[in-house]
């Protein structure tokens, strides 16, 4: 890694001019090693098991993919790559035959050019900018899913995949497997999902600690006023890419508990902050600061407090809590 001290990450994002190189450049002296010791680990269990589902390869993705094998370890945990195998020539079908609406073409080219403008491979100007592919991954994409079309946020995700895979195939049949296994209604026209999953943070947040539910309720936080962008993005845009893809890589491995566990820990790590601030306003200010605090940068010590913190988070409870509050919300 050589990017360091560079004005562009090794993602291609350009940093802002109040970048905390001191903060960063701490955190990725001892990552590094850590790095690089992973990198070994990771190429001696691929050969020994080839991915197969373990509690050691779920330990290892909760500590990391490392970079230069994340899009193939995405792949190959996902099913995408099983998915991709059993309809090869689907993709290349759904570019060369698109029978899209007017509407949705429009909607998905206004947002193209709105994605990521501080990324250097999106760039107009740059000859092997990712604009077109992520067009294409889009446009295959709706016609694959007419029910969901397009939606906002899809563009951050769709643009994330392509940094990662560089393959407009790979990142269409990853696309196919986040909506269609781990945050499936998250994109429908109501968003059903996207609001039972507000909800069920609501929930942990009111059992596990009633004093801060109180606090937000007193003075009128709705959660999915704030949170929705986080789960609609999948925390793209919102926190750093590192930590970012840390989430990634449990979510493509474990499935979408890891969105709850990572909201969780945000808002509970402050819990002090929120409970000594009584403004309305000041309260909206202090969410917006959780997510580009340092300690969300330090994608390594934040993972793991993504599996402490939110202690009783049960599959078949979580499970239970969607089953209840989508029958709430679809008949209120």
């Amino acid at each position: 890694m050589t990017d360091i001290k560079s004005d562009v990450d090794r993602y291609g994002f350009e940093r802002s001019e109040d970048f905390d190189f001191e903060s960063y450049e701490a955190f990725m002296s001892e990552y590094l090693s850590v790095l690089a010791k992973r990198l070994m680990k990771w190429e001696k269990i691929m050969k020994a098991n080839g991915l197969s589902k373990s509690r050691k390869v779920k330990r290892y993705v909760r500590k990391g993919i490392p970079s230069e094998l994340r899009s193939e370890v995405w792949l190959n945990v996902s099913s995408a790559k099983r998915l991709q195998e059993e309809y090869p020539n689907k993709y290349n079908d759904f570019i060369n035959n698109s029978s899209l609406e007017k509407k949705v073409i429009d909607a998905i080219d206004g947002d193209i050019h709105r994605t990521f403008p501080e990324n250097i491979y999106f760039h107009e100007l740059r000859q092997d900018n990712l604009l077109k592919p992520m067009c294409n991954v889009l446009r295959a994409y709706a016609q694959y899913n007419p029910d969901i079309g397009y939606c906002q946020g899809l563009n951050y995700i769709v643009g994330m995949l392509l940094l990662q895979t560089k393959n407009e195939c790979d990142s269409f049949w990853l696309l196919v497997e986040l909506m269609d296994k781990y945050v499936p209604n998250f994109y429908s026209a109501k968003m059903l999902a996207l609001r039972v999953e507000c909800s069920v943070l609501d929930y942990y947040i009111s059992s596990l600690h009633p004093r801060l539910h109180a606090h937000f309720q007193k003075h009128g936080i709705d959660m999915q006023l704030f949170v929705s962008k986080w789960f609609v993005c999948l925390f793209m845009d919102v926190l750093p890419v590192e930590t970012v893809l840390r989430i990634w890589d449990c979510l493509f491995y474990e499935g979408s508990k890891i969105l709850l566990r990572t909201a969780f820990t945000l808002i509970v790590a402050s819990k002090d902050e929120f409970l000594q601030t009584d403004d309305f306003t000041k309260m909206c200010e202090l969410f917006k600061k959780i997510v580009k605090d340092n300690a969300v940068m330090d994608c390594h010590t934040f993972l793991q407090k993504c599996f402490t913190i939110p202690k009783a988070f049960s599959r078949s409870k979580i499970k239970k809590l969607r089953e209840q509050y989508t029958l709430e919300l679809t008949n209120s």
